[in-house]
């Protein structure tokens, strides 16, 4: 029952922080933010948002992720009114690397599959 409950309450926060981010809030930076997943904890007293970002800017990216923290109680403010909680968790933001990894996956498996395969002659030793 509890876990039904945390995952509903991820996917509520996940939607509102979305909505938030892309209508609300005047930053934009905010505007290329996509928000992945929400992890909230157990106890429902913490919340890690987890986006990615069209920037590849290291800097760019570092910016955006300091500009969400200064944000955090806008949006924390912003969630009360529209989700009921009995506490809002905390929220914290932190970049998905799990695109980055999909996309270098991606990148290794087809440098693989466009490699043509060994010559099994060449390996042999040769006879004298």
């Amino acid at each position: 029952m509890l876990h039904s409950r945390i995952k509903r309450v991820e996917n509520l926060i996940r939607d509102q922080v979305a909505q938030i981010l892309l209508l609300e809030l005047q930053d934009p930076r905010f505007r290329f933010i996509t928000v992945n997943s929400v992890r909230v904890t157990k106890d429902l007293q913490r919340a890690i948002v987890f986006v990615s970002m069209l920037e590849e800017d290291e800097t760019k990216v570092h910016d955006t992720l300091e500009a969400l923290a200064r944000a955090k109680g806008s949006i924390k403010r912003l969630l009360a009114s529209r989700i009921v909680l009995k506490f809002m968790p905390d929220i914290t933001f932190e970049r998905d690397a799990s695109l980055r990894r999909v996309a270098r996956i991606d990148q290794i498996l087809h440098k693989i599959h466009n490699e043509e395969p060994p010559d099994p002659e060449s390996n042999s030793p040769e006879s004298d």
